[in-house]
């Protein structure tokens, strides 16, 4: 007998086909995730309950004509309740972790998590009265309209007595039902893993079934292209492609033997080892592998970075190669770069074009795909990944069961405070045994996070006479003799030699960087140049300049000309921030770097001869620079990790290879001294997901607000679209899908500032959003082409 159905679950769907697709997906996505093995036919049940309660009147005059009736139209909790009532009746098992599972994930599937404690706290006796009387009053509502029922036998043939005596329930079962549940709290077995893959499970299912269905899934590249391309990259032979051949073969061939039960790897070189290209090569074989001989046939591969800086550069290196092997662009079903800054918009082929014409996806579906990072290869950063692996957050959590079969690259892993690796340590363990995945760290200076990882890199193949630069040390000195110790060392080479000095703070930046301009102009005599991209021209020499106060996109470009500088042999001085650390790939002949840990110099001093191009080596410096007040720039440092390089480095003969060998004693003597932070750890495992929003990798003394700056006519251009935008009358989710979309553009003019308690902000802000903005007639008195915000500014006031 056939039916016509009509309740709707959203303005143009009907109800049952939402239930049928949510419940199919769930049990689809639910199969292929390790620790829910036996827990897919829960995944089913939840999805096709999830929105039980739309089936209301009130629910649906508020789809038709936007009314609402308080309480009664929310939908989330009478859902929740038929989803344990089925998942317990239907397949009356003992355990009860299924219908628990089923009953959390839909009672938030809309909005954030609470700590596990409070989302039983109102089915307490005391609490529940008012809950159970809005239940009821729904459930007699429902009565009224037996298409549920018509629903339910469809959905799950033999379910409709089950679902009628549900919708028949009387206050004192609706009682019985919360009681029992509430004598859940204390006597679950669910562990954040489990949780976190079944309702990301339910989460994401929802969404794509509103938005677009099921994404279609492609074919990792074999690895054996990623080695022709890399071939025909290396347009020269030297001693250091050597070694970068050397060790990317040998870390394939030990991926290619690697015991397969062993999932914590690590690969350690040196800087400028071309790490990005053989942890992808190892990702690719170990994909192959688990294909092959485990019979994965989809695997993921996540590649993620501690800073935005390095995502570009990086991103850039991936799209080059999957271009190449398409032989044409590159899909975001391919590859996906995903960060808060990154373009929520999604491309995919085009059905006729065969690979070779792209088009964006319906902005909402796009963005969907993204956040849950629908892709086969992504590159992303710290912090999306550990808002992935312990928080509650909604949107980061919806990507967890994606997590799945996944190969996770963290490069730069010593970039991780120390504090944090209780917790960093235990979510990546139990990512990769409860849900089937594979770690792989990837450093010059491995911190030992995880003391059992499998090193791929063989000690026959560490470059260990790899040698590239010396290092002598200045002391304590003040900023006017470390300008004339720098151009010292600079004029002694005639100035033909390029020198980079990295310093602690953005005050001493640039009130170096000042100085230095006018020794060089003293020097030469002669006018200097300024470019369009804030660098000064001496003839062949070039000074820059590099900090988080100079506009991201000026940053980016400033590094392409230090590179291009570098490959036509030009002499560049540059003064900079840390900005420059943890592979940005630029390289000097001579760098002085400001007293800090010795991770931190190793970073910095990887900017020196980094490709091996000086034949006699490069020089670093190190100095402990005074400021005016007679305070050190290194306090912003922890003061035992200072103490505890200098003892390390003092008084010795240090260069390259020395450093490379003191580096696992600092890191083991900096876990034994250093505190670890135990508290997220166990908010993690009680699953107290409110207090884990609170937990970020990126440290945050003070709030910030986001400043744009109008520093070009197309800057100013941007500005007023976002004017546009905000001040349309297009309704909310139009608009914050049109704002997604030009998201990279406001990106490169945005700076975000630190706010200080006391005064109010005199910049104009832009109406319904956070950002403030310079504008363009006003940009002299707020921004110098140079260095950025300007110094008086730079205190951001609140």
């Amino acid at each position: 007998m056939s039916y016509s159905f009509k309740l709707k679950s959203h303005e143009n769907k009907l109800l049952i086909d939402h239930l049928r697709e949510t419940g199919e997906y769930a049990e689809k996505f639910a199969s292929s995730v390790k620790c829910l093995s036996g827990l897919e036919k829960y995944a089913y049940i939840a999805g096709i309950t999830h929105d039980f309660g739309k089936a209301t009147t009130y629910f649906q005059d508020y789809l038709e004509i936007k009314k609402r009736s308080g309480q009664l139209t929310n939908h989330a909790f009478l859902s929740s309740l038929l989803a344990f009532y089925l998942s317990k009746e239907y397949y009356k098992e003992n355990s009860d972790t299924g219908p628990l599972l089923s009953w959390l994930s839909v009672k938030r599937h809309h909005g954030g998590l609470k700590d596990i404690n409070d989302e039983f706290y109102y089915l307490g006796s005391e609490n529940r009265s008012e809950l159970i009387d809005t239940v009821l009053e729904q459930l007699s509502n429902i009565r009224q309209n037996n298409e549920i029922i018509y629903i339910y036998s469809d959905l799950l043939p033999g379910c409709e007595q089950l679902v009628e005596k549900f919708i028949d329930f009387e206050k004192n079962e609706l009682n019985d039902l919360s009681e029992y549940l509430y004598s859940l709290r204390k006597k679950h077995e669910i562990s954040f893993p489990l949780f976190s893959s079944f309702y990301s499970v339910l989460l994401d299912t929802d969404k794509l079934s509103t938005t677009g269905g099921m994404p279609s899934r492609s074919n990792l590249p074999h690895v054996d292209s990623l080695i022709r391309w890399k071939n025909e990259k290396v347009t020269r032979a030297s001693n250091l492609n050597s070694y970068r051949e050397a060790a990317f073969t040998a870390v394939v061939k030990n991926t290619d033997s690697l015991n397969l039960t062993n999932r914590i790897l690590s690969i350690t070189l040196p800087t400028g080892m071309g790490k990005t290209i053989t942890s992808l090569g190892a990702g690719l074989k170990l994909a192959k592998r688990l294909k092959e001989e485990r019979g994965i046939g989809k695997v993921r591969i996540i590649y993620c970075l501690p800073f935005l800086s390095i995502i570009e550069q990086n991103s850039e290196v991936i799209y080059d190669f999957l271009r190449s092997w398409i032989c044409g662009p590159v899909s975001n079903e391919m590859f996906l770069e995903h960060h808060h800054l990154s373009d929520r918009r999604y491309t995919k082929y085009t059905k006729r074009s065969k690979g070779k014409a792209l088009e964006y996806l319906n902005p909402n579906y796009g963005r969907i795909l993204a956040e849950a990072w629908h892709s086969e290869i992504i590159i992303t950063t710290f912090v999306q990944l550990f808002r992935t692996l312990c928080s509650g957050d909604h949107h980061a959590i919806q990507r967890y069961h994606n997590l799945s079969n996944s190969i996770i690259i963290l490069d730069e892993v010593q970039s991780i405070p120390s504090k944090f690796w209780p917790i960093v340590r235990t979510s990546l363990k139990d990512v990769a045994e409860r849900l089937d995945s594979y770690i792989i760290f990837v450093t010059a200076t491995q911190p030992g996070i995880l003391q059992d990882t499998i090193e791929v890199v063989p000690p026959t193949c560490s470059p260990e006479a790899l040698n590239r630069y010396d290092i002598s040390s200045f002391g304590e000195i003040d900023e006017t003799k470390l300008i004339e110790n720098f151009m010292g060392v600079l004029s002694k080479y005639r100035f033909k030699k390029s020198g980079f000095m990295v310093v602690n703070t953005i005050s001493a930046a640039v009130s170096l960087y000042s100085k230095l301009k006018e020794k060089l102009r003293s020097e030469f005599g002669r006018e200097s140049r300024l470019d369009e991209n804030g660098i000064i021209h001496f003839d062949e020499i070039a000074l820059a300049y590099l900090s988080s106060k100079v506009l991201p996109d000026e940053r980016s470009e400033r590094i392409k000309i230090l590179q291009e500088r570098r490959r036509e042999k030009l002499p560049t001085i540059l003064l900079s921030t840390q900005v420059i650390e943890a592979g940005v790939d630029i390289s000097s002949d001579i760098l002085f770097r400001d007293m800090a840990p010795l991770d931190s110099i190793m970073q910095a001093a990887g900017r020196c001869n980094r490709h091996s191009e000086c034949p006699q080596g490069g020089s670093v410096f190190l100095f402990d620079l005074v400021g005016d007040s007679g305070k050190h720039t290194r306090s912003i440092y922890d003061s035992v990790l200072i103490s505890l390089t200098k003892r390390m480095i003092e008084g010795k003969a240090i260069d390259e290879i020395f450093l490379r060998k003191q580096a696992p004693e600092y890191f083991k003597e900096v876990n034994e001294i250093t505190a670890e932070s135990t508290e997220t750890l166990q908010n993690y495992s009680k699953l107290e997901f409110e207090k884990l929003n609170e937990f970020s990798l990126i440290e945050k003394i003070r709030a910030e607000i986001p400043i744009l700056v109008e520093r070009t006519p197309k800057a100013k251009n941007t500005v007023e679209k976002i004017m546009e935008i905000v001040s349309s009358d297009m309704n909310k989710f139009k608009r914050r899908n049109t704002l997604l979309s030009i998201r990279r553009e406001i990106a490169k003019i945005t700076l975000n500032m630190p706010l200080y308690e006391g005064v109010k902000p005199t910049l104009p802000k832009i109406d319904n959003t956070s950002f403030y903005y310079v504008p363009y007639d006003e940009l002299d008195e707020w921004y110098d082409l140079e260095t950025g915000l300007r110094a008086k500014h730079r205190k951001w006031i609140l």
